[in-house]
């Protein structure tokens, strides 16, 4: 998948209609913020791809990079490009802090309040498959 591919697939992740798009934005609503967050995130991974064969698109990357770590402050969100594949779908705007090493799979729902981090150093940090769904309180669902 290309990233406007990736992009519209969350899309549709977040507004299955174009109705409610319009009034999340218009109330500028978490979920509206999140999915900016995300469109943010997908951005700076593409260009960060890209400059490694032609430097012209680092100041795109760390442009993207800047305005989601922006929104991630305001969202709760540490989350580092390339740790996550597409499908990503982020329920609530809470603490969600991801270490720079963990690898998780395809359309997966985070919960909220969430922490996937590493005890034995950075690059022995977790490995999460496709298709789940997880943050904190999620177990007690079942």
């Amino acid at each position: 998948m290309n990233v406007n591919e990736i992009i519209k697939y969350e899309y549709n992740l977040y507004f299955p209609a174009a109705k409610p798009y319009i009034k999340e934005k218009l109330l500028d609503s978490d979920t509206y913020k999140i999915y900016k967050w995300q469109v943010a995130l997908r951005k700076e991974e593409y260009y960060l791809e890209l400059q490694k064969n032609n430097k012209f698109f680092l100041p795109l990357a760390f442009f993207y990079r800047r305005r989601k770590n922006k929104l991630g402050r305001a969202l709760g969100f540490d989350i580092p490009a390339g740790t996550i594949e597409p499908g990503l779908h982020i329920w609530h705007a809470s603490p969600v802090v991801i270490n720079p090493y963990a690898k998780i799979g395809k359309n997966v729902t985070i919960v909220g309040n969430l922490c996937v981090g590493s005890n034995k150093g950075n690059q022995a940090a977790a490995r999460i498959g496709d298709n789940c769904i997880f943050g904190w309180g999620w177990g007690s669902y079942w």
